[in-house]
């Protein structure tokens, strides 16, 4: 009874956050349909991630659908059965959310070094996919994180007229942990970005003045690095810093992943694929998968990494090319009337949920003063 009342805990909680599946699109080099599978493990459960800075979550598996007609994956895979092996004989058994996410509702579920783990797949009707067994790469904390001053060129076109312009901003860059293993560290770096809006309409004491938001499309590329020797200089994000968004609070989650070659060369494909024109693109190509069928063709991989999480404030006296604040809402040339978000900041329209209560991660001493 106690399993069932944690497990009911978890699905409230994690249907409230963001999934942390990627959303990706696939090349299919043959007839008919395929399906795709996302997911992963990490060595921090979901108990593990509530010492983090960050909204914790469960471990998820996306099943989808694609056509080589539509070329995108447009209609999730229903009813399937997935679940977890490990080598040392624990079974875990992912529970469907909706809209062909699966989850694995347990709270000390993770990856256990020494241990491989792989997902076997079952569809309605009957089909099999299984993985390759997974083992979890020798952890690494997330390195010195630190900012450079920088300008960035920004092409733009203004009345059919290309216009080139120099932004002034921050790079900000992580020194990665030493390596002495011989052989290369695979890693890879996304970025949830959290900040806070404000009603200037409202009254300076209104509870509704000041609102934080994520988005996790703020930054939407992810990096990868291939690292020998450790002690790497790397670009994490570029940041203008004339932003109205940073005026209040500007904080960005750091996710670093450590993983395997195979899936190292997956995520570097994807970006490769993500990265070309419609007019140049290289022909369609197979991509690294660790999954297998011998029904249907599969794509995808599942991955089991070794996760850590950094979360990183722009402090605005720390530079000196900050823009300086940007009131909105109020324009010599737009008459009233304004929109609602000025009078009240829970009607901000982001991509993120919006709350006039600080996160309970939230460092106090970039809220509003």
């Amino acid at each position: 009874m106690k399993d069932t009342i944690k497990k009911l805990s978890l699905i409230a909680i994690v249907i409230c956050n963001i999934s942390c599946v990627e959303d990706f699109q696939f090349d299919v080099p043959s007839d008919g349909r395929g399906i795709v599978v996302e997911g992963y493990i990490s060595n921090l459960s979901f108990q593990d991630q509530l010492a983090y800075p960050k909204d914790p979550q469960i471990f998820e598996l996306s099943l989808r659908h694609i056509s080589d007609v539509t070329n995108v994956r447009d209609e999730p895979v229903l009813g399937a059965q997935i679940e977890l092996y490990g080598s040392s004989g624990e079974v875990y058994d992912y529970a469907e959310i909706g809209e062909g996410r699966y989850g694995l509702f347990y709270g000390n579920v993770k990856a256990i070094p020494g241990l491989e783990y792989q997902i076997v797949i079952t569809l309605e009707d009957g089909t099999m996919i299984e993985s390759e067994m997974v083992g979890l790469p020798e952890s690494s904390p997330v390195g010195e994180l630190y900012v450079e001053e920088a300008k960035k060129s920004v092409y733009e076109y203004r009345r059919e007229e290309l216009i080139i312009s120099e932004k002034d901003g921050i790079n900000l860059k992580i020194k990665t942990t030493p390596n002495n293993s011989g052989t290369p560290y695979y890693y890879k770096w996304d970025f949830y970005t959290t900040f806070i809006k404000t009603a200037f309409l409202a009254s300076n004491n209104s509870p509704f003045r000041y609102c934080w938001t994520s988005s996790i499309y703020y930054y939407k590329d992810y990096k990868l690095l291939e690292d020998i020797k450790g002690d790497a200089p790397s670009n994490m994000l570029f940041l203008e810093t004339d932003n109205s968004h940073l005026n209040e609070g500007f904080s960005v989650l750091i996710r670093q992943m450590k993983m395997s070659k195979g899936y190292y060369q997956f995520m570097k494909d994807l970006q490769v694929q993500g990265d070309q024109s419609e007019l140049f693109a290289k022909p369609p190509f197979n991509l690294v998968s660790n999954l297998h069928s011998e029904d249907i063709d599969v794509f995808g991989y599942f991955g089991v990494v070794s996760e850590d999480y950094k979360r990183w404030y722009f402090d605005k006296d720390e530079v000196s090319n900050y823009g300086g604040y940007k009131e909105g809402c109020v324009f010599e040339d737009v008459p009233p009337p304004y929109p609602a978000s000025c009078f009240n900041c829970l009607e901000y329209s982001y991509d993120g949920p919006v709350s006039n209560q600080a996160p309970s991660w939230w460092d106090a001493r970039y809220s509003p003063r």
